[in-house]
């Protein structure tokens, strides 16, 4: 039994957390990590979040372990074994955990809502006209790219990317963020949250 330790406000933690359920890891325990907890630090004394313990291996970081499962637990589901298709999976999945999140969320949506992540009166003004710029800029990237032909970021169906993408979006919807200019963005935007929202936590 693989013990996977998530945060449930934290969008990295919610992708391993979403592809477990969806893909109904059963040999994978949940468990909200409790930085208060004595046993818990032991096994985590950085407190870096998600975390995975399995036997003797512990994975950590979101796509880490979302990956990690996919080759244990879920026989490759919504990824592949194919190495072609692999390489172009992690360019989604890589850009969306780099360049996606740090300009929708770091530099956008957290510096609005979230006490510790504003800079000064000033900085904090400059950050965010250059983050909705960036976010702006990402969103036209996947109308124009990843979503110019196809159903789905990849094809006709749905991969860990796709959740990965919705996720992040989610938090654009806490600050009333309109995606109306990019409608083939919405349209796979509003489908992915219906897959999803049931799954995660409130």
């Amino acid at each position: 039994m693989a013990k996977l330790y998530v945060k449930s406000d934290d969008v990295n933690s919610r992708l391993p957390w979403l592809y477990a359920l969806l893909t109904k890891c059963s040999d994978v325990e949940l468990i909200h990590f409790n930085a208060e907890d004595s046993h818990q630090l032991l096994l985590n004394p950085t407190k870096s979040l998600p975390f995975l313990i399995h036997d003797d291996i512990r994975v950590f970081g979101g796509l880490a372990v979302c990956l990690y499962l996919a080759e244990k637990f879920a026989s490759y589901t919504s990824y592949s074994k194919s190495l072609n298709e692999q390489v172009k999976y992690n360019s989604i999945l890589f850009w969306s955990a780099n360049t996606l999140y740090r300009q929708v969320l770091d530099n956008y949506v957290l510096p609005q809502i979230k006490e510790g992540c504003q800079l000064s009166a000033g900085d904090n003004e400059y950050l965010l006209e250059h983050g909705l710029k960036n976010t702006k800029d990402e969103l036209t990237a996947l109308e124009e790219t990843y979503l110019s032909k196809t159903k789905y970021l990849c094809g006709d169906h749905e991969f860990i990317g796709d959740y990965y993408v919705a996720l992040i979006l989610m938090d654009l919807d806490k600050i009333q963020f309109d995606l109306s200019p990019w409608p083939k963005t919405k349209l796979w935007y509003d489908g992915m949250k219906l897959k999803i929202i049931d799954f995660l936590p409130s």
